[in-house]
């Protein structure tokens, strides 16, 4: 039975809606996934550690897919785009062509040394919280036990969030 999960997807290098849009095929190509909905497209200001690099802004979106996927071999399958697209290290606060996260899986809670569900830092993350609101604002986050709505309203983020007006990725 397929799951419903939402995946992030980022980029800062390059032709960011390309980039975007060209990690939206590959993710339709797999034979198990299934893209049901896009978020609107945002702006996002490169994160605190980022800035001191002069790092690029960020074009972020949120994809609900279907899987029957288990969650590591989604992982391995974002990986695998990733690394298609051009992407070589996993490394923290560098600019990126695509970056692409598993936000939710269903509601399911799991952690290991490889990945944390839902992902460890979404509720902290505006450039997350904002798209993930425009598909599933009334969405319980498993371990706080809020509204997605509920969280972003709460949120400390100070960093900018800006909504493209287009009509974004196919």
């Amino acid at each position: 039975m397929p799951i419903t999960a939402y995946i992030g997807f980022g980029s800062n290098l390059g032709d960011l809606l390309d980039n975007l849009e060209k990690a939206s095929q590959h993710m339709a190509a797999h034979p198990e996934i299934t893209l049901k909905r896009l978020s609107k497209l945002y702006e996002t200001e490169p994160l605190k550690k980022e800035h001191d690099e002069k790092h690029p802004w960020y074009l972020n979106c949120v994809m609900e897919i279907e899987t029957s996927l288990t969650l590591h071999k989604l992982l391995q399958a974002l990986k695998n785009i990733e690394h298609t697209m051009g992407r070589r290290t996993r490394s923290r606060w560098q600019p990126r062509n695509v970056d692409l996260d598993i936000l939710f899986f269903g509601d399911v809670i799991y952690e290991d040394k490889e990945l944390h569900i839902p992902h460890r830092s979404l509720a902290e993350r505006n450039f997350v919280l904002k798209p993930l609101c425009d598909l599933i604002p009334g969405f319980i986050h498993p371990e706080f036990n809020m509204t997605l709505q509920d969280i972003f309203a709460s949120s400390q983020d100070p960093l900018l969030v800006r909504e493209l007006n287009n009509t974004g990725i196919t």
